[in-house]
């Protein structure tokens, strides 16, 4: 985790459903990213994440059942609210009254950001393309990743919206927009869309909200010139990782025929290099300096980076988008240690398919596995995971660059007197890059 730039995910109202962040391996667990379901072998002691990533370019689409991809990130955690679909119970109901409730429920659904209820409430209504439902299903697409079925639906509502005069969902249209064509590195249109919100509504937006948007805008034309993002495989890809003194498994990378060991970063909405890793690494760099929300809260300033090839194992990209910090914002005083870089979500969802095995090593392969129902979203480019604790379930964020599982608030009101009668009460100092906060958690 480095910290995050100002985007979708700082404007996004409070919630949703997330009680921890998971660690990546450790016996027994899986995690499937982003687009299908968990799948693991606790013999060995493998986690797989499968992203079937659907783009623009080309390269390995597949559109057919599920599909796909950024910002350095710690986010903000809302309250956690348990909100159960009652679409259900519209059958028992005339016509008229039961599309009322649906609607109101799918609202209440989405502004408390509870993705996965959404998704299977919208089952109920499979074939339904009414202008309101368009907006929710395009919005479920783009949490789901499936990028082009998300344009072609908030497009399509968008219009609607507009000739209707209904705003009532216009802004977070456009965002959800904008968030799609970042992924799939379409950046002249994300500032389109970006350049709206703040041209129609001013009025409505906060001082940050309107920084945010308007740094956001600033970064995707500082890109517009930028080709897109491409992969290759030439076969399977075995790496062996070597964890570095903070517990970072890092991984042998080649960047513009120069070799470096990177950790993988799903807490990275963008690949990260310190500005002298840059140079040596010889990334074009553009002159356009970008807000980041550091580790600590404080605000730093990056710029953008272009590696024109990059190779991991089998597999080659090109385009690579990188944010270049300063080396002094990179490094933590109190362990006296610097962070070179980090491989961020564009790049690890291009891969589309990766094992991290309990010994260190990571399996990439050339072709990827089918599975069954996604247990994985995204908000913004935060990843969420759906899972079970006493029956109920439960969302965690996925990080791959914690060294350990941490459960939020959330989960400790949720479970107080479980928690209280077994735990004790600690302070703990947690450092990152930026510097370092002071929380409390109970253990044994």
């Amino acid at each position: 985790m480095v910290g995050r730039d100002h985007s979708s995910e700082a404007r996004t109202p409070a919630g949703p459903a997330v009680f921890g962040l998971r660690r990546l391996v450790g016996p027994g667990t899986a995690a499937r990213y982003p687009a299908s379901v968990a799948h693991s072998s606790a013999e060995e002691g493998s986690v797989a994440f499968n992203s079937s990533i659907e783009s623009f370019n080309g390269a390995h689409c597949k559109v057919a059942k599920q599909e796909a991809p950024a910002r350095p990130g710690l986010n903000r955690m809302g309250p956690w609210i348990i909100i159960p679909s009652l679409l259900l119970l519209s059958l028992f109901f005339p016509q008229l009254p039961a599309v009322a409730a649906s609607e109101s429920s799918l609202r209440r659904l989405y502004r408390e950001r509870q993705y996965f209820d959404l998704r299977d409430a919208l089952r109920s209504n499979p074939g339904d393309l009414s202008s309101q439902l368009l907006f929710y299903k395009g919005a479920i697409a783009n949490k789901f990743n499936h990028l082009r079925l998300s344009i072609t639906y908030l497009n399509q509502y968008g219009r609607w919206a507009k000739k209707s005069h209904n705003n009532e969902f216009l802004i977070d249209c456009y965002d959800l927009l904008a968030d799609d064509y970042l992924k799939t590195y379409r950046y002249r249109k994300a500032a389109t869309m970006y350049r709206r919100i703040l041209s129609r509504f001013r009025n409505r937006l906060t001082a940050e909200q309107f920084s945010d948007y308007e740094n956001s805008m600033n970064k995707s034309v500082a890109l517009s010139a930028t080709p897109l993002q491409s992969v290759s495989f030439a076969g399977d890809s075995k790496l062996n990782s070597a964890k570095d003194r903070i517990g970072l498994a890092k991984v042998p990378i080649e960047i513009n025929g120069q070799n470096i060991s990177l950790p993988f970063d799903t807490g990275a909405a963008l690949s990260v290099l310190t500005y002298s890793e840059a140079q040596k690494l010889r990334l074009r760099l553009i002159n356009f300096a970008i807000k980041v929300e550091s580790f600590t809260g404080a605000e730093v300033s990056a710029r953008l980076g272009i590696a024109s090839n990059m190779k991991i194992g089998n597999v080659r990209l090109h385009n690579v988008v990188f944010l270049v910090f300063e080396d002094r914002d990179l490094y933590l005083p109190p362990i006296s240690f610097q962070i070179n870089g980090l491989i961020g979500f564009p790049v690890i969802t291009a891969l589309r398919e990766i094992t991290f095995l309990r010994d260190g090593e990571i399996l990439i392969p050339g072709h990827t596995h089918r599975h069954g129902e996604q247990n994985m979203c995204f908000d913004g480019s935060t990843p969420l995971l759906a899972g079970t604790f006493e029956g109920k379930r439960l969302i965690f964020s996925l990080d791959t660059g914690a060294n350990k599982s941490d459960l939020f608030p959330p989960f400790y009101q949720a479970y107080v007197k479980e928690i209280t009668s077994s735990y004790v009460s600690q302070s703990e100092r947690i450092r990152g890059a930026g510097g370092y906060k002071d929380v409390h958690h109970v253990s044994h």
